[in-house]
């Protein structure tokens, strides 16, 4: 009886963890998802052009911390936001998900008229 009460409880945590709406638990310091769509585009297109360089580790790590920079300005925000942010998406994988479907969306969009 005891396993059974367990599981159903277990059960409970799981369906209301599932059917909650992520975009209520966003924190108020922490960017929105339409501003972090636009946010990671900018970023894999970055690190897609940073690594067609060919570059060493060290030398493109210095080049993408520049280019974070450049994004965080281009999108007006503050950088340590910026990062604050993806650090947060990147630990909530269904925020995170929904996120980067729109993103991987956009980006075969792109690539499929430049074809």
């Amino acid at each position: 009886m005891r396993n059974w009460l367990l599981n159903f409880v277990l059960c409970l945590l799981v369906l209301s963890a599932c059917s909650s709406d992520p975009a209520k638990t966003i924190p108020a310091n922490i960017l929105s998802e339409d501003r972090m769509k636009e946010i990671y585009l900018d970023v894999f297109i970055a690190e897609s052009a940073v690594t067609d360089l060919h570059l060493a580790q060290d030398s493109a790590k210095k080049l993408m911390q520049l280019r974070y920079q450049q994004i965080a300005l281009k999108n007006k925000v503050d950088r340590k936001q910026m990062l604050k942010s993806m650090e947060y998406y990147f630990k909530h994988p269904i925020i995170y998900g929904e996120v980067m479907q729109t993103v991987i969306d956009s980006l075969s969009s792109m690539e499929a008229r430049t074809k």
